[in-house]
């Protein structure tokens, strides 16, 4: 039995592969300007934030697996939809009929005809007819306005602003962008955070005297680009202190404090935790003299005194070795004659000779930094 079939006319075929070719054409560039917009602006945000804090780890994370949505999520997407979506006519041909649905159903109707399984029967020739008229209806057709809501264009300009803008940041602030960049690409690393306000390190903890006022001084470092005119040290409950800038540093005078407290320091864009802890002041607990008469005495035996008004009387010639005890282990001390040495609680100062009344300075330091009161 003669079987009667049609082909698909060279001229629709040829205009269906050319507005496949178009649609994968600017929906790829969608998806790919998509992805770039997400790469450029969590970039962008991760420079932004870090000029006013320290964004951490997760939140860098975060941002960065929010950029990469585009190219991981979207992008992929996009290329399943609008690639392997429009493998066959059938499919270009339900795309088209979107923008012109009485052409689009014609030209469906029309590949269906034309199909290898289609037996046309004694029907050839009102079938070739049809397609025919279809062919004739779609030469000189330009159906790039029949492509589904394209955005390339848009997707293209939203990408170059971040982009351009990121551009603009390295040109001029080359150190900052590029610190930038590292941090947001890597946000499991502990990258110090650029600032354009540049201080000497600070004391993560600092013990100060209980209830007394006390001092922070922050240094700008010679590398600085930006010497802010104040500073401030924001306090829990309390009004913020601040400090103005002068040859180079700024000196905080801060109230007296009774319990464990974290000071926030606001020089610029830098931002600095110092966590304070108050504790009483070393105290002179007990002193005592050695005291080496002198020979015309005949006493052989050294006398031990207990210094209680911190005062005493001794005759001229007279030798004397003083034994200080502090409240709390020390780490150096000295004396206003003399050598002083540390022995953990203790401070002992070398054999000294009474010739005339005279004071003897003790100062002290103890293991936390605290100095005696007088």
């Amino acid at each position: 039995m003669f079987v009667h079939k049609v082909r698909l006319p060279t001229t629709i075929q040829s205009k269906l592969e050319e507005f496949r070719r178009q649609v994968r054409r600017i929906k790829v560039a969608e998806g790919f300007f998509a992805g770039l917009f997400g790469l450029f602006i969590s970039c962008a945000v991760v420079f932004g934030t870090d000029r006013f804090f320290d964004t951490s780890p997760p939140a860098r994370f975060t941002i960065l697996v929010a950029g990469i949505l585009g190219f991981g999520l979207v992008f992929p997407l996009r290329i399943h939809r609008w690639v392997w979506g429009t493998r066959s006519m059938q499919q270009v041909a339900r795309i088209l009929s979107q923008r012109y649905p009485a052409l689009g159903d014609q030209l469906l109707g029309v590949i269906e005809l034309t199909s290898e399984q289609q037996d046309l029967g004694e029907s050839h020739a009102l079938t070739a007819a049809a397609i025919k008229q279809v062919d004739v209806a779609v030469r000189g057709r330009n159906f790039g306005n029949a492509v589904p809501n394209p955005r390339h264009r848009h997707w293209a300009v939203a990408a170059a602003a971040p982009m351009l803008l990121l551009l603009a940041a390295l040109a001029t602030v080359p150190e900052a962008t590029w610190n930038a960049v590292e941090r947001w690409l890597m946000p499991w690393r502990e990258i110090e955070r650029y600032t354009f306000a540049q201080i000497e390190e600070l004391p993560q903890s600092l013990v100060v005297p209980y209830g007394e006022p006390f001092q922070l001084t922050a240094h700008l470092t010679a590398k600085t680009q930006w010497s802010p005119v104040s500073g401030r040290i924001l306090l829990d409950g309390r009004p913020a202190v601040s400090a103005a800038w002068n040859a180079g540093k700024y000196d905080f005078s801060l109230p007296p404090l009774n319990s464990d407290e974290q000071l926030n320091v606001r020089i610029g864009d830098v931002r600095e935790t110092v966590y304070v802890r108050p504790a009483s002041r070393p105290e002179l607990t007990t002193l005592t003299a050695s005291i080496r008469l002198p020979e015309y005495l005949q006493y052989s035996k050294p006398l031990m005194l207990d210094i209680r008004g911190g005062a005493c009387s001794v005759v001229k010639g007279t030798r004397v070795t003083f034994d200080a005890a502090v409240s709390r282990e020390l780490s150096e001390a000295t004396v206003s004659a003399g050598i002083a040495t540390v022995d953990g609680l203790t401070i002992h100062t070398s054999e000294l000779e009474v010739t005339n009344s005279s004071t003897l300075r003790f100062e002290w330091t103890d293991d936390r930094g605290l100095s005696s009161r007088e």
